[in-house]
């Protein structure tokens, strides 16, 4: 309320599913339950895993996806898992069957010597899914250029924007997050970008740990909010809500 959001994905992360189904619950207008596929590739019966709980709620969503995940401390390992892979492929269709986005996690800034083979297999799997929609957080920690690229190449292609911003780029130096702001504002290139495509971001927030949800949520939230109302006001409300209403099936804002 604070930030002003109206609406969060939610997905159950080291708890119960019941604790995110009853949040949703309790404010069916303002939670989206999501469930999760952060079972990690050591899980050998993730199918199992997802199967109980599909079987168990009704979920309305589908968390993202890990495909490449860089170390973050002791809380968040390196996961890597290849767009061909048994998991990857299992939770796709079960999007695609579901009608759900599929958001895959891709940190492109952090794959190193093998980012041109992996953004390959990536291609490859939207080129194979034309008329699936994929999402991919944090902007991909790509840069301008070569999103626009592949905005050219996939129709089926989105980004949110979560972590993008020099807040998020302060607090944690030590991993490449793209920050798509000159001072308080989006810097040219990526407003150029947005203006031409309003119809791939969404704006959005990667909320996980509990440190997440206080100021510096509400700080983001401002920071954006000044964004947006530098852009053209049908661009503005694409990416604030709209796009977001459409992908996942939401209604729209009262």
């Amino acid at each position: 309320d604070r930030a002003g959001v109206a609406r969060v994905i939610l997905s159950p992360l080291a708890r119960d599913p019941e604790d995110v189904m009853a949040l949703a619950r309790a404010f069916p207008k303002r939670v989206v339950p999501a469930l999760t596929t952060k079972s990690g590739p050591g899980d050998r019966d993730f199918q199992g895993t997802f199967d109980g709980q599909l079987k168990r709620f009704a979920w309305v969503a589908m968390a993202e996806t890990l495909l490449w995940h860089a170390a973050k401390g002791k809380r968040a390992p390196e996961i890597v898992q290849w767009p061909d892979d048994e998991k990857i492929q299992f939770l796709l269709n079960h999007a695609k069957a579901r009608g759900w986005p599929f958001t895959a996690h891709i940190e492109f800034g952090a794959i190193g010597a093998e980012r041109a083979r992996f953004l390959a297999a990536f291609e490859a799997m939207l080129a194979a899914n034309p008329d699936h929609p994929f999402v991919v957080p944090h902007m991909g920690q790509l840069e301008a250029d070569e999103m626009a690229a592949l905005i050219a190449r996939h129709a089926n292609l989105h980004f949110t924007t979560s972590h993008a911003n020099p807040l998020t780029a302060r607090k944690y130096p030590d991993y490449p997050w793209v920050n798509m702001f000159a001072d308080e504002d989006l810097a040219p290139r990526w407003k150029a970008l947005i203006v031409a495509h309003p119809d791939r971001f969404v704006l959005a927030f990667d909320n996980v740990w509990p440190k997440h949800w206080g100021r510096f949520f509400v700080k983001q939230v401002k920071l954006w909010k000044r964004a947006l109302a530098g852009l053209p006001e049908e661009v503005a409300h694409a990416v604030a809500h709209r796009n977001a209403e459409r992908l996942w099936k939401l209604a729209p804002l009262e």
